[in-house]
């Protein structure tokens, strides 16, 4: 038995982590309330007259092959389905963009998830470009 002395060492208190991780509340880390919180605000929401406002090299992501493309200008222009925005290859373009990232999808939930996930994962100076604003909405 005390051959095996080092080894139950070892695991018991691994063993022990395991289970307060997978038993106990609050997997997120502290700060995921902070990062979710401009979606709730509306501050990633911006119409086309408010993008121009913003600076840096504005990368536009197409999240899908929508016929109601933005009128937008002076921007690079990149389309992602959606399903394949998390390949490696995408994140590095996106995450090298040196300026805003704009998603915009005519499906606006598709847009909200895809922004909370890109979000979580520490991408900043992302924005969901919505249509341009009614005064009737």
């Amino acid at each position: 038995m005390k051959k095996y002395r080092s080894i139950i060492l070892t695991i018991i208190p691994v063993l022990i982590l395991v289970f307060y991780w997978q038993f106990g509340r609050d997997h997120f880390r502290s700060d995921a309330r902070r990062l979710a919180e401009p979606s709730m605000t509306g501050a990633n929401i911006i119409d086309e007259n408010q993008f121009s406002s913003l600076s840096g090299n504005k990368l536009l992501v197409l999240l899908d092959s929508c016929k109601a493309e933005p009128d937008v200008q002076h921007l690079s222009v990149m389309e992602i389905n959606a399903g394949k925005i998390l390949s490696e290859s995408n994140l590095k373009l996106i995450r090298d963009n040196n300026g805003p990232v704009l998603l915009f999808s005519c499906e606006k939930s598709l847009s909200a998830r895809i922004w909370m996930i890109l979000s979580q994962m520490g991408i900043r100076d992302l924005y969901i470009l919505s249509e341009k604003s009614d005064s009737t909405e």
